[in-house]
């Protein structure tokens, strides 16, 4: 092609481009439209960015409330469409995220909004329902995009992809390190529930990114050239079956006691996105392909996981380590006092520790966590927030004479009280010390 030629192709590229771009703002802007017009309007005090409800206030809304299928859909398709032309008019990975970003919060906000307990919801997490919806939708079309935002990644200078890139694994750490549904002071956990870190990232982002992963190993598979040849039928086979199962086993590895039934539809949706990587483009572009799905798979899963491997280890190091030091504090105390102290504070006033231990739960620097405790005289409630939505608590063993005023008091509540009751509240409530939460972190499903 001419310089003559090329000139006006490279305008008409850059024109389409920028209006790839104006169309992703717009999009965005179409989205805050909806969550000021269909959001619930707040019971305290207006802010700029509280919802106004101004669409609810109109008739010819009233049918979209009452099937809710119906009415996410209807304003869920302009941002769909609009999503389309976004992807078709630029290969912008930033463009297309903020797109796909606009269509995910155009089906959330409608979803609370007209459902008939949404607008309840939204009402009480008042800017945490917001918040959550624009985090859920700006985890998963950041992970759905991935592949092209790792493909945009490799066209930047080594130092600008350090610079780039470690603020996003210092954000993604810091929200799952603090990820917790019991605690408020946790800030980055949008209390009082972990919807962005645990059903937005550890479950959607993990699915997706297993998903990629297949796609990864399916481009691979039907990869090669002219010169190479055909891949053989064993490899594509292979390859193909590999790449099939991997976003199911994947995901089961994240959580081991999810459904089969959830793993079997993961897996033909999954099936869906393989088939397309494998099939759709020429045999040496699926190299490239395969190379950026790897890429963006990588990426995505380094902060996943040292944040979940970080959120983990602090569980463990609070349950078996500082609450430990201070329960074996308390039972030194019971065997002086035999009762347990009004409040922490005593076994430092005693001598029974330095300091009071603090769980070493979320970073510090954000708000400082400490137990919560409870004293009822021969016995205890020892609690902290650990991660994903559990209240880890914990209560000491109960003596003989313990469970025998116990016993002594039921007789005294109830003239119809017999000894098999007794020995079956035994059983079931033991006279062993007691945790709520398992020694490792429990299992969603």
């Amino acid at each position: 092609m001419s310089e003559s030629n090329a000139t006006p192709a490279r305008a008409r590229s850059a024109g389409r481009s920028l209006s790839g771009w104006a169309l992703a703002l717009i999009l965005l802007g179409y989205a805050g439209f909806l969550h000021h017009g269909i959001g619930p309007f707040p019971d305290r005090a207006l802010e700029l960015w509280s919802p106004r409800e101004f669409l609810i206030r109109q008739a010819w809304i009233t049918p979209l409330e009452e099937n809710l299928t119906l009415g996410v859909f209807a304003f869920m398709l302009p941002a769909a469409i609009g999503t389309a032309a976004v992807y078709w008019l630029t290969r912008s990975s930033i463009a297309r995220t903020l797109a796909l970003t606009a269509l995910i919060a155009s089906a959330l906000f409608p979803y609370y909004g007209l459902s008939p307990r949404g607008p309840g919801i939204w009402n009480f997490f008042h800017w945490r329902g917001s918040a959550v919806m624009v985090g859920m939708a700006i985890a998963l079309a950041s992970t759905i995009n991935a592949p092209l935002l790792a493909r945009s990644w490799l066209r930047l200078p080594v130092v600008a992809r350090a610079l780039v890139y470690l603020p996003v694994v210092a954000g993604l750490v810091m929200v799952l390190r603090n990820v917790t549904g019991t605690d408020q002071t946790l800030r980055f956990a949008i209390s009082p529930w972990p919807v962005v870190p645990l059903f937005g990232i550890k479950i959607g982002s993990v699915a997706i990114l297993g998903i990629i992963g297949g796609m990864a190993c399916a481009a691979w598979s039907f990869a090669g050239s002219d010169e190479e040849g055909s891949p053989s039928p064993a490899r594509r086979g292979a390859g193909l079956l590999a790449a099939v199962l991997i976003p199911a086993l994947w995901f089961k590895l994240w959580h081991g006691s999810f459904p089969v039934n959830g793993m079997l539809a993961l897996t033909g949706v999954a099936a869906v996105f393989v088939m397309a990587a494998a099939f759709v483009g020429a045999r040496d572009g699926l190299t490239l392909r395969s190379r950026h799905l790897a890429l963006g798979f990588a990426l995505a899963f380094l902060p996943l996981a040292v944040g979940e491997a970080w959120a983990g280890r602090d569980y463990s190091r609070t349950r078996e380590g500082s609450a430990r030091i201070v329960i074996d504090a308390l039972d030194g105390f019971y065997q002086k006092h035999d009762e347990y102290p009004e409040h922490l504070s005593e076994l430092v006033d005693g001598e029974y520790l330095e300091a009071i231990p603090r769980p070493t739960i979320g970073f510090g620097f954000i708000e400082t966590q400490k137990f919560e405790y409870q004293s009822f005289g021969t016995s205890y409630n020892l609690e902290f927030s650990s991660p994903d939505w559990v209240q880890c608590a914990y209560n000491p063993s109960w003596s003989e004479e313990d469970w025998d005023e116990y016993e002594d008091e039921e007789e005294e509540d109830s003239e119809e009280y017999e000894a098999d009751d007794a020995e079956e509240a035994d059983e079931e409530t033991g006279l062993d010390e007691s945790w709520s939460c398992p020694s490792s972190p429990p299992e969603l499903w």
